[in-house]
């Protein structure tokens, strides 16, 4: 048996940048089901939840009192979004495919 060194990475967030996408992602859901917006401020507090979570969060800020369907529209709003302007939105962080490449050369 060989031995395999590896480091794992997470991708977002940590290799590239989707701050960018997830606010779009975010006030284009907002606007298309409920005509409403949040600041970029309250929006990234809400990064790292789930994204059920993070818009009950949003609604309960904006008392919206959103009903399931509504919040079900907002994920699809979301996904959907996300699906069409992922790949020209993120961006690499400087360095991280340096760093890649480095550590492979270093037989990870």
């Amino acid at each position: 048996m060989t031995q395999q060194r590896a480091i794992l990475f997470d991708l977002d967030g940590t290799l590239i940048d989707t701050t960018d996408l997830i606010i779009a992602c975010f006030e284009h859901s907002w606007r298309t089901v409920t005509g409403r917006a949040h600041s970029r401020e309250t929006l990234i507090a809400t990064f790292g939840m789930p994204l059920r979570e993070a818009f009950s969060v949003l609604a309960a800020d904006r008392d919206c009192g959103l009903n399931v369907g509504q919040v079900e529209t907002l994920l699809a709003e979301y996904r959907s979004f996300n699906v069409a302007n992922h790949d020209g939105m993120i961006r690499r962080f400087p360095g991280a495919k340096q760093a890649v490449a480095e550590l492979k050369a270093r037989g990870y």
